[in-house]
């Protein structure tokens, strides 16, 4: 092949690079980034009559929980960096392994004994309840300091919102319809700025 050949084929070739190297870089600008698994602890207690485990993150996640065959599923909408290493020695009447999967969403405890299980999302908190089989009447309650944190930072949300709804209520600007009425003695000058 001519050198004038030679070139031409290296320049379509060197296009060609160029092209797939902008499409990959385009395509991984439109991709989304990885989400930051949340991360946090994780701890376990035997309560009065039923194994409580609390993991405590940086950010709410939602949770849910199957159980089969002696095996208690929990699963993260989202990966969760956590170390369940000290929770089977943490609840040794509860659990007799526990294990996180490797995508960090699933984590697996091995029950030593037939169980009820109740899962509670507070906020950033998450909690696992062991209830035996002869458990009677209502799960356990979160704890007091849990719910006084959740129905302040509510209220703290509504004042919120109450203040954002003034600042714009201040800032529309409402057409105001003015009608004018008159009678054989006087006139009439009437404002309808209609339903707020």
């Amino acid at each position: 092949m001519s050198r004038p050949g030679l070139r031409s084929v290296l320049r379509q070739r060197l296009r060609s690079a160029v092209s797939v190297l902008a499409f990959a870089a385009a395509l991984s600008a439109l991709s989304p980034a990885p989400a930051r698994a949340a991360s946090g602890s994780v701890a376990g207690s035997e309560m009065n009559g039923y194994g409580r485990v609390v993991f405590n993150l940086d950010k709410p996640v939602k949770a849910t929980m199957r159980a089969t065959s002696g095996v208690v599923v929990v699963a993260f909408d989202e990966s969760v960096a956590v170390d369940v290493g000290k929770l089977a020695a943490q609840l040794p009447a509860y659990v007799s392994v526990v294990r996180i999967d490797p995508d960090s969403r699933t984590i697996r405890f091995a029950m030593n004994r037939p169980l009820r299980v109740n899962v509670i999302e507070a906020g950033e908190k998450v909690f696992v309840d062991f209830l035996p089989e002869s458990w009677q009447g209502l799960p356990p309650a979160l704890p007091q300091e849990v719910v006084e944190n959740l129905a302040r930072r509510a209220r703290a949300a509504e004042e919120e919102l109450r203040k954002t709804q003034r600042e714009r209520d201040k800032r529309e600007v409402r057409d105001v319809v003015a009608r004018v009425g008159q009678g054989p003695t006087f006139a009439r000058l009437i404002f309808d700025v209609g339903q707020t």
